[in-house]
């Protein structure tokens, strides 16, 4: 019995891993402009894109519309916020630590535009 409740665990562990990627990516697209401002699309198209199960995607959808660059329209899908100048500033900064792109050693951060890395 007791070894049932590791096995939840590392689900959990890897589901969160999944939403975090995810998050990663998709904010990676949006500052990227891969995904444009106005832009619709569903859970479905994304997890397509990202290759992946709906229910990370979903959890890293909702962080960034609870971050303000993404909206959702209930029963029809999310797109994607025009951007401010406050949150365009946010682009040179690493989703997942917080710091600056260029000091940050993420894999997202070493594929940017403009990295010296």
């Amino acid at each position: 019995m007791s070894r049932a409740a590791p096995k939840a665990t590392a689900g959990v562990a890897h589901e969160r891993s999944l939403a975090e990627t995810a998050y990663e990516k998709l904010k990676a697209s949006i500052f990227d402009f891969e995904l444009l401002p106005g832009d619709r699309f569903s859970e479905t198209d994304i997890a397509g894109r990202l290759s992946m199960s709906r229910t990370p995607v979903r959890d890293a959808l909702y962080r960034l519309e609870r971050e303000g660059y993404l909206q959702v329209h209930l029963r029809v899908g999310w797109s994607v916020r025009p951007m401010t100048s406050s949150s365009s500033r946010t682009s040179t900064t690493c989703a997942s630590s917080s710091k600056p792109r260029r000091s940050c050693g993420c894999a997202t951060c070493r594929s940017a535009p403009g990295s010296t890395r």
